[in-house]
């Protein structure tokens, strides 16, 4: 026969994992609803900026020639550019390649660097607006579920379950 103290142990464990797990799924789904909130307003500063390009209110050859709505919304898009795609080459690659093939010219990385790092709203910004906004929160959206290691759990479970 199991002792009191043993079985009280015993659910003192399971339940103490079981919260645990608990806590984890919380945190896993609040962590996920940041990540589809953050880039879901990427793609409305996509949008906004698309409209007024559309009605011939963005022109300025450089961010700090446009006005106060439009550089704060531009602003956004370098901010999540330097904070998840700029370290990572094969990302970086991936935004030229997708707005070139998108948009029919053949850009380069030069094209993403002039605009990311020196301002200038080039062809390839306005290309990647028109074409492309929801290719960059795409890109961004991988980014994050990679650095919090949701891309690792869901190749993971592809494998436990020959997905």
């Amino acid at each position: 026969m199991i002792e009191i103290k043993t079985l009280n142990t015993i659910l003192a464990l399971v339940t103490a994992t079981g919260i645990f797990v608990v806590i984890q799924i919380i945190k896993a789904n609040l962590e996920a609803q940041k990540i589809n909130k953050y880039c879901s307003q990427l793609q409305e500063i996509m949008l906004f900026l698309k409209k007024r390009i559309l009605k011939n209110e963005l022109d300025c050859n450089f961010l700090n020639d446009c006005d106060d709505k439009i550089v704060n919304n531009i602003n956004q898009l370098i901010k999540a550019y330097n904070n998840h795609i700029r370290e990572n080459h094969y990302y970086k690659k991936l935004i030229v390649d997708l707005v070139s093939n998108r948009s029919g010219k053949n850009f380069s990385m030069y094209d993403l660097f002039e605009f990311f790092e020196k301002g200038k709203i080039n062809d390839f910004f306005l290309s990647l607006v028109m074409n492309g906004g929801y290719l960059f929160a795409n890109i961004v959206y991988l980014s994050l579920l990679k650095k919090y290691g949701f891309a690792t759990r869901y190749q993971e479970l592809k494998k436990q379950f020959n997905i």
